[in-house]
């Protein structure tokens, strides 16, 4: 198990950073949503479940699926060929409790040495294209990740899994139902890694 985050700091989060990246979305098409599993720190659902309002065990059956890592399970967003919380036009439907990784996708991380190091992920055309958006994120985004203080094995624990690309119609066919919050082992996760090319933008 990890160390739950309190509700505050995910308060304070969502009050110090807010940022609009719809623009860019809307012309790449949300790739991301499409290939990149969406992982919640710990806590998290229990933030959102609370402020929807809903219950959690209902919450976490609608919109959340398991991933078993040797540091213990991370909650993702439900392992479907799209997001569950994501409109036509690529909104976000709790745009105000929108999960910390997702909301502030383009940063990743690695750890090196017991350390997490974060940085800007350049398959996301908002870094390619050196969009001014990409500048916030670094200069405030980071920063505000890192004030959340979330403990180094969860981060551990995302890293098995965060940076790659997955075939999430093949995986979703490992699914009896859509119902219900399913853990899939790491294992069956990295058998459908798959390797995409960066999104282009259309040009103008």
């Amino acid at each position: 198990m990890f160390k739950p985050i309190p509700s505050e700091c995910f308060i304070n989060f969502h009050h110090e950073f807010q940022l609009d990246t719809m623009d860019v979305c809307k012309q790449c098409g949300g790739k991301c949503e499409k290939s990149k599993i969406g992982s919640l720190m710990p806590g998290e659902a229990e933030y959102v479940a609370t402020n929807l309002p809903m219950n959690l065990d209902d919450f976490r059956d609608r919109y959340l699926d398991g991933i078993n890592t040797p540091y213990g399970i991370v909650d993702v967003l439900k392992i479907t060929p799209t997001c569950p919380f994501q409109g036509t036009d690529f909104s976000c439907s709790i745009k105000k409790l929108k999960f910390v990784l997702c909301k502030t996708y383009p940063i990743l991380f690695s750890i090196q040495k017991n350390k997490v190091n974060f940085y800007l992920d350049d398959w996301c055309p908002m870094v390619r294209h050196k969009d001014k958006l990409a500048q916030i994120l670094e200069k405030k985004g980071i920063p505000a990740i890192k004030r959340i203080g979330a403990e180094i094995k969860w981060y551990k624990a995302v890293a098995t899994f965060d940076s790659l690309f997955i075939d999430y119609n093949k995986l979703y066919e490992k699914r009896v139902t859509n119902k219900g919050y399913k853990i899939f082992s790491l294992e069956e996760v990295l058998s459908f890694e798959n390797f995409l090319t960066p999104p282009s933008l259309p040009k103008s």
